[in-house]
């Protein structure tokens, strides 16, 4: 079974490369405090879930659902999530493309979540 065939022997024998095998970066689930926290930041600075949901390779609505507390979430997403938020919180999301309407709509709404709760 090919299965069972070493990598390096696959290899040596058959002189066919294998294709890498697809394995998580980060396996597991784990808490969502963290992500939730950094995305209610982009936010509040001015990112919309859409802009965010783009350069996560995600859904907008997964983006709103760990925003919003979603209990648990991917590893790698969080780890994807903390890159973001360090990339773009000292940017400002109008000299990157998004629309001033929707950034201060966004500012306005997470300032809102911010002190609501």
């Amino acid at each position: 079974m090919a299965r069972d065939i070493a990598r390096t022997t696959a290899r040596a024998v058959l002189g066919i490369p294998l294709p890498a095998r697809r394995e998580p970066s980060a396996p597991g689930l784990t808490g969502s405090a963290e992500s939730s926290r950094l995305l209610a930041d982009l936010a509040r600075a001015g990112w919309p879930a859409a802009a965010l949901a783009l350069r996560l390779a995600v859904n907008a609505r997964t983006v709103a659902e760990v925003r919003d507390k979603r209990p648990r979430l991917r590893l790698d997403l969080a780890m994807r999530i903390r890159r973001l938020h360090r990339g773009l919180i000292g940017l400002d999301p109008v000299s990157q493309g998004i629309r001033p309407a929707d950034a201060a709509r966004v500012r306005t709404t997470g300032a809102r979540h911010a002190v609501g709760g």
